[in-house]
């Protein structure tokens, strides 16, 4: 089962295998949020970033 529940106010976190998604927790709560097109989640900054400036994408 995916899970629904997190622990950290507003952690951010990329989801595994799909470079413009992340994870965000929002009162306890997981959710899915997509970045812009043309742009993927970026570790390092732990926000959005120009696809072609994200090396940390896996």
């Amino acid at each position: 089962a995916p899970v629904t529940s997190c622990y950290f106010y507003d952690d951010l976190t990329q989801v595994p295998g799909q470079c413009n998604k992340f994870n965000r927790c929002i009162n306890g709560v997981l959710t899915t949020e997509s970045c812009p097109v043309g742009f993927n989640f970026d570790r390092s900054l732990r926000a959005c970033n120009v696809a072609n400036q994200v090396y940390t994408c896996y």
